[in-house]
Formats: structure tokens, C-alpha cells, sequence
């Protein structure tokens, strides 16, 4: 017959893996706190006016900087150290793919998501994606729902 002694762990082995626990549990939580709160800039490069005011408006909502432009200068877009662009695919009565290959292609803007905003309901997701080097497509008139899902997952990946 065993001995009740004989079935003690030992207690400060324990007591360095709880306190190892609550460490990593600390660190955890701080930085889901930090990526929560914090301001995800989204930049919408729009013509149309309302379409902003509606775009910014529910990003704002949700929580997300936003900040809009219709300039199409790699620089220019460089400066607003965006998160997320929301490129409209037809800017001054013309297809923009040449102006996302270009933010593609620039060092400081090319891992900055593209979601292309389009009303064109022939083009596909895989041409956006192949021809216009977009990470995404959102069809105009788009819903709301699913203008936020793509934001957030996309500024997720990011």
C-alpha cells in the first residue's frame, strides 16, 4: 500500500508554470488590447463624392481612420501611410489597373491591401485580382455588410 506522501507533486514546479502562464496570458491580452484599439487607416481614392461620404461614414463607424483622395501620385499615397486602399476602377473616365500596378510595384505602398470598388458586373474576381493587382473586388452598388467584412479581413491579413 502506497503512502499518501508518495502522491505529492512537488508544489514549485507549479508554481513556476502558473507563473509562467499568467506571463504569457499578460503579454497575450496587451497585445489583442493594442491591435484592438488601435486606428486602422483605411484611404479611399473615389471620384464620386456620395460614394465617399457613404464609405467613410460606415468605416467610421466601425472604428477605422479614414482618409480620401482622388490624386492617383504614388507619392501623394505613399503619405498617408494607409492600411488599406479602396480604389475605384474607374477614375477621370478610365480604367485604373495601370495606377494599382503601380502602387504594386512601389516599395513603400506595394503590401498595402487593394480592394478594387468597381460597377462594372462583367469584370470577375480573378481578372481584379490578375489584371489589376488588387487583393480584392466589391461590386457598386455594394453592400454594407459585406464592405466591412472585406475591410476587416483584409486589414486582418495585413
Amino acid at each position: 500500500m502506497r503512502k499518501p506522501s508518495d502522491d505529492k507533486i512537488p508544489e514549485e514546479p507549479l508554481i513556476h508554470v502558473d507563473r509562467f502562464l499568467h506571463q504569457v496570458f499578460i503579454v497575450l491580452y496587451l497585445n489583442w488590447h493594442y491591435y484592438i484599439t488601435m486606428k486602422r487607416k483605411v484611404l479611399i481614392i473615389e471620384e464620386d463624392q456620395d460614394i465617399r461620404y457613404i464609405v467613410r461614414y460606415l468605416l467610421e463607424e466601425e472604428g477605422y481612420e479614414v482618409s480620401e483622395t482622388i490624386e492617383l501620385k504614388v507619392k501623394e499615397i505613399e503619405k498617408y501611410s494607409a492600411d488599406l486602399i479602396l480604389l475605384d476602377q474607374w477614375l477621370n473616365k478610365r480604367k485604373e489597373y495601370i495606377f494599382s500596378h503601380l502602387l504594386k510595384q512601389n516599395k513603400g505602398t506595394r503590401q498595402i491591401p487593394i480592394i478594387l470598388l468597381s460597377t462594372d458586373l462583367f469584370i470577375d474576381p480573378i481578372s481584379a485580382i490578375t489584371a489589376f493587382k488588387a487583393d480584392d473586388l466589391l461590386y457598386m452598388p455594394f453592400d454594407m455588410n459585406e464592405l466591412l467584412t472585406k475591410t476587416s479581413c483584409h486589414l486582418l491579413k495585413h
